[in-house]
Order: structure tokens, then sequence, then C-alpha cells
């Protein structure tokens, strides 16, 4: 998931898309995180989609095309970078340290009451709450889970499963970013490119099974997840938020015999087949053309509670399990993941995001503060040569 440009204008109602895409990850998860089987749209789709995985695409196909209208607006690569690191990694960084010195202590509590200290929960075991954070801190997620904790639970593995997609991220701001120092973004049939690689790989996928690469290591996992055409589909899903954004320069994009062809084929292709070959189309059409077609005074909202409501709802599902919240239904467990998932969202925008992302901009303009000056006082040296020259 993925935190948007902190611009209220030409946002429409993206906000807002991007919080109900973050309960759509909390809806499929209850079902994976709490043992409840089957997932609706999981058995209505013969297991090709689910509420996550929809979502998930449905940020990075956001992040894409928001991504290049940010770089049509400013061209700037260190602008570009500036922001997006102050948009994504602090918060990561709040929420890693929150779960190893909060959420571990506390459930190792739950889990094994009186059996440890608060020092002795953080720092038993080879790879505990400390080791949690300096793991992890680079956005590549290495450590998943400390013990004690969730050991009981219906997925063991993992304290914040979600996290998987940040790096994806980060690599995709890295390569927009170097695509935009070489030029590249400004070309238009090279944004799209990408998306017809990827768009083709998925064709051939469904002709013969390309393998993916085996073994565990890193790079292996990230190319078989993010960019091989039986994975994940992140990588075509950014690649399709450019390329829209690229062929329609921002340009309004609600047609209503479009969106419901659209939709027909979408849910067509969940129930009869196909979807891998059918969202790569339809689905970006769908969530861009809502974004701007949903009025603006009811949805467009700036205040963004989308990225922490993402971090944290894994994490506070897993706590919402070991208490036995599960045991009185998906939609008990769902609600109250999603009210606290929401809080916690609201927390972080408030107190680290929005800060941030401030913080991120007064760098920005300090720097352009100086680079101005540096060009005026340059300037007017040069006018001052020019108006009274020294004497021959």
């Amino acid at each position: 998931m993925i935190p948007i440009p902190n611009r209220t204008e030409d946002r429409g109602s993206f906000v807002f898309i991007r919080l109900v895409l973050a309960l759509m990850v909390v809806f499929g998860h209850s079902y994976r995180l709490g043992g409840f089987v089957p997932e609706p749209l999981a058995a209505f789709s013969g297991d090709q989609a689910s509420p996550d995985s929809i979502a998930v695409k449905g940020f990075f196909i956001l992040s894409g095309y928001l991504l290049m209208n940010a770089l049509a607006r400013h061209p700037s690569v260190t602008r570009f970078a500036i922001r997006r690191f102050f948009r994504l990694v602090p918060a990561f960084w709040i929420c890693l340290i929150v779960s190893a010195l909060v959420v571990v202590p506390l459930m190792t509590e739950v889990t094994t009451p009186g059996e440890f200290t608060y020092w002795e929960s953080i720092t038993q075991g080879p790879r505990n709450a400390l080791t949690y954070i300096s793991s992890n801190f680079l956005l590549h997620i290495r450590q998943w889970n400390v013990a004690p904790i969730f050991k009981d639970n219906h997925f063991r593995n993992s304290i914040n499963g979600s996290l998987w997609t940040l790096e994806f991220e980060a690599l995709f701001y890295l390569m927009l970013g170097f695509a935009a120092l070489l030029g590249f973004t400004r070309r238009r049939w090279l944004v799209v490119t990408p998306f017809i690689i990827g768009y083709v790989a998925c064709l051939l996928f469904a002709l013969w099974r390309i393998p993916g690469i085996p073994g565990r290591r890193d790079w292996s996992i990230m190319f078989n997840v993010g960019f091989h055409p039986g994975g994940q589909g992140v990588m075509l899903a950014f690649a399709a938020g450019m390329a829209t954004y690229a062929i329609t320069r921002g340009k309004q994009l609600w047609n209503g015999k479009l969106f419901l062809l659209a939709s027909i084929l979408l849910i067509g292709a969940m129930r009869l087949g196909g979807f891998a070959l059918v969202w790569p189309l339809a689905l970006p059409y769908l969530i861009l053309a809502l974004c701007q077609k949903l009025p603006s005074k009811l949805f467009g909202w700036t205040a963004d509670f989308s990225y922490g409501t993402y971090l944290y709802a894994f994490t506070i599902q897993q706590c919402l399990y070991t208490v036995g919240v599960h045991k009185f239904g998906v939609w008990t467990y769902f609600g109250c993941a999603a009210i606290l998932s929401i809080g916690c969202g609201a927390l972080s925008w408030y107190l680290i995001e929005r800060p941030a992302v401030a913080l991120g901009s007064q760098l920005i303009s300090i720097r352009s503060n100086a680079r101005n000056a540096s060009n005026n006082e340059g300037g007017a040296q040069v006018c001052a040569s020019r108006a009274d020259p020294a004497p021959i």
C-alpha cells in the first residue's frame, strides 16, 4: 500500500478511495487471519481474486498514476525523492517501533502472563523485538515474528504480514525517479512500455506457464512476487497507473457506458475465468474513473488515514485473534479491526505523517530558496559587469 502526494489539488476522491481499499484489505484479512472459510469473493472467483489482493493492486495503480501526475507538475527528481521519503518512511519506522516495544511486550504478557519482565519480553532470544526493528529498518522485511506472541493464532508466522508491499513501493519509487532523471518520463511511449511488456507476459503466461526463479533468495522472491506474471502483479498495477496518466494526461476518464462494460468484464472474468488477463485493463479504469467521478464536496478528503490504517491493521487483527474476538464471528472481528485500524491511522496521520510531510516540504522550500538566492546573486553580478565594465 502506498502513500499519495500530499497535495489537495487534483486529488478528487483519491483519499476516500484509498481508505476504502485499506478497509478491503482488513476485510480480506479477517477471513484469512480469523480462520473463516470460504472468503466470499475468493469462492465466487475460484480463488482468482480476493478483496485484499484487489485492494493491493488498486493501491499500486493509484500510486503509479499520482506519482506520474506529481512528476508532470514538478519534474525535479530531488523534490520527488524528498517527498517520497518523508511520506513513506517515518510512519513505517514508528510502526516498527510500536510493534516491537508496545505490541510484543503486551502480547507476551497476554500469552505468558507474569513469566517475563518488560525488558525480557523485548530481548529474549536471538530474534527478539529489538532485532525486529534493526532487521526491518530499511523496508526489506527479514524478520516477521517475535516468539512467543501469536504462537496459537490461526496465522502464526507474522506480526505484520502487510509490510511486504512497502519494499516494492520503495523500489518503484527508485525506478521511477531514475527514469525521470534520464528523461524517460517525458516520453509517453517510454512510460507506456513497461505496462505493455508486463501485459504481454501475462498473455504468454496464460498459454505457457513461465517458470519462476527457483530458490528462496531475496531477489528471486521479489521477482516472483512482484514482477512474474504469476505473482501478485504489483509491478503491472503500478505500470498500469503510470500508463493511464501518460495516455490521458489527467483528463476526465468517466464514461458511464464504459464503466458499466469494464465492471461486467471484470466480474465476468472473476466468475468464468481469465481474471489475470482482464484486471490490468479494467481495474485501472474503474478505480481512476471512480476517483474522478465521486463528488469532491462529499468525498474530497484531505486527512489521509489510509496509510496508517494499512500499516497497523494486520497487527491489530493478530492481537484481536489472540484475545478471542474472532470467536464472535467474522463481522464482529472485522468491525473491531476496522475501527481500531482507522483510529491508529488517524493517530499516524496527525502525529507522524502530516508533520513528516511538512518537514519534507520545508526542506524543499529551503533548498529552493537557497538555489534562487544563488541564481539571483549570479545574475546580479552578470548585470553589474555589463553595466559598469572594468576600464581597459
